[in-house]
This record gives structure tokens, C-alpha cells and sequence, in this order.
């Protein structure tokens, strides 16, 4: 292979034409590059000359309005307007629950609720057949869901 030169060519695209036939625009060829033969242009002016580039960022999420928020807090959508978001949080329920605990494990989830009152009631769901049992309680909810696989649910 001695005194052969490398031979190359690059796929630039392909264009599909009406007749649904594929034309491959290819360049280079030989051995000589084609880095830094195009003429890409300039970019001049701020990005408000840039009309579609400005309207193609608009439309991107504004990842800074999902940094923030506190624990217990949700971001909530207000409106149809793109990007109008905010922390929100929650009002308590009309029962008082609030909830305390979760846990899966290969059998079972699950999840536990106190109220304010001190009365309390786990959830169970079983994996394999989605079966939803509870059992509650009037007071002791720590030590009830650290013995919730020994509870009676129904």
C-alpha cells in the first residue's frame, strides 16, 4: 500500500425528492479535508435579530422554575400559558390525615397515615394481586407502623 494516498468521502445529508428517490450529497473526496470549506456564515446583532432562534428558545422549559420549593410543597401548572408555574402548598385534608410513612417491600406496600387527633391507619396494597387492606388505631401510630406487618387489616 505503499505511496497510496487515504481516499475519503463524507456523508453530508440526504434529500428526498418527490418522487421518493434518495440523492446523498456527499463531499470531500481525495485526500484533501473538507473541515473549513463551508461557509457557514456570520451571526450578527442581538438576539432579538434572531427571530427564529429567540421563538425556538421561548418554547423551552425554564429549568430555573423547577429548582426550589419546599418539602411537602408540589409544582402546580396555573394556567394554559407557557411557562406559568409555581410551588405550591398543599392545603390539609378535610380529614386531618397527613401522611407519615412508606414502604415496599416484595410482598406489600405500605403506607401510613396520622391524624391530628393521634388516631391512625395504615395501608396495605399486595403487589401480586392489588388487593387495598387498612388497619387503624386511636393512638400509637410509631409504634403500630413499626409492627405493621403484625397488624390486622381488612
Amino acid at each position: 500500500m505503499s505511496g497510496l494516498q487515504p481516499y475519503f468521502d463524507v456523508l453530508l445529508g440526504r434529500v428526498r425528492t418527490k418522487d421518493q428517490g434518495v440523492k446523498e450529497i456527499v463531499g470531500g473526496g481525495g485526500s484533501s479535508s473538507i473541515v473549513g470549506s463551508t461557509d457557514w456564515g456570520t451571526i450578527t446583532g442581538t438576539l432579538a435579530d434572531q427571530l427564529d432562534l429567540e421563538a425556538a428558545l421561548t418554547l423551552k422549559a425554564n429549568l430555573t422554575l423547577f429548582a426550589g420549593g419546599n418539602t411537602g410543597q408540589v409544582l402546580t401548572k396555573d394556567s394554559n400559558t407557557d411557562q406559568d408555574y409555581s410551588w405550591q402548598t398543599p392545603a390539609p385534608t378535610t380529614t386531618g390525615d397527613s401522611y407519615q410513612d412508606y414502604e415496599k417491600t416484595s410482598t406489600y406496600i405500605y403506607v401510613g397515615y396520622e391524624n391530628t387527633d393521634g388516631s391512625w391507619y395504615i395501608y396495605r396494597r399486595v403487589i401480586a394481586t392489588n388487593a387495598r387492606e387498612y388497619a387503624t388505631g386511636a393512638t400509637d401510630y410509631a409504634t403500630n407502623w413499626t409492627g405493621r406487618a403484625g397488624l390486622t387489616y381488612s
